[in-house]
């Protein structure tokens, strides 16, 4: 069974990640529905929802295929906010159909 997560129809939309053990993150992909990607994504992290700090700013494509967008942190996160402030949807709706975080993998 498929399934997707859909935003309203706002300018401003976000979606938090609590993560199981703190973790050091090499990347993020996510799968859009094209026509309901954003245009601009910030990532912010953290060990509390609470005390996120603004880490990078993600600039999506308008596309169905799966992204990747390096958000390599060096200290372990545990909280990560993906904070979309525009969208290449009129309505400013989005659309995901996949998230997956990458954990960084330590050198040997």
């Amino acid at each position: 069974m498929e399934s997707c997560w859909s935003s309203d129809d706002k300018e401003t939309q976000w979606i938090l990640i609590k993560l199981e053990k703190k973790t050091k993150v090499e990347s993020i992909e996510m799968t859009f529905q094209g026509g309901f990607s954003p245009k601009l994504m910030e990532v912010w992290v953290g060990d509390k929802p609470k005390t996120l700090e603004k880490h990078k700013t993600c600039y999506p494509k308008d596309t169905t295929a799966k992204q990747t967008f390096d958000i390599t942190t060096n200290e372990p996160v545990r909280v990560i906010k993906l904070i979309s402030t525009k969208s290449y949807d009129f309505y400013g709706r989005i659309m995901i159909y996949k998230i997956a975080v990458n954990e960084k993998k330590e050198d040997e």
